[in-house]
């Protein structure tokens, strides 16, 4: 009988906090780092969203901003508080 193993990928919530956050503080850096970078790359779902709204913004050549993202995650029903609290920590 064949056993599955779930198997957690190595991964670092204060990294992925940390990237968000220089993003956030320093929209120009993501330009730099979004070629390497995907949404898929983060392990926490909520920092995927994150991710996913900040790439959106780029792409339309939008301001990325706390507000901006908070915004597209709302438009895009992926807006909850857990995540509009954590947008205001990124930027403190």
């Amino acid at each position: 009988m064949e056993q599955s193993i779930s198997k957690i990928l190595p991964n670092s919530i204060e990294a992925e906090r940390a990237v968000l956050s220089i993003v956030l503080n320093y929209p120009e850096k993501f330009m730099e780092i979004s070629d390497t970078l995907k949404d898929e790359d983060f392990y926490q779902i909520t920092f995927q969203q994150i991710w996913q709204a900040i790439y959106n913004i780029y792409k339309r050549g939008e301001d990325i901003d706390v507000v901006s993202v908070r915004t597209e995650l709302v438009k895009n029903n992926k807006d909850r508080n857990k995540n509009f609290t954590l947008l205001n920590v990124f930027v403190q």
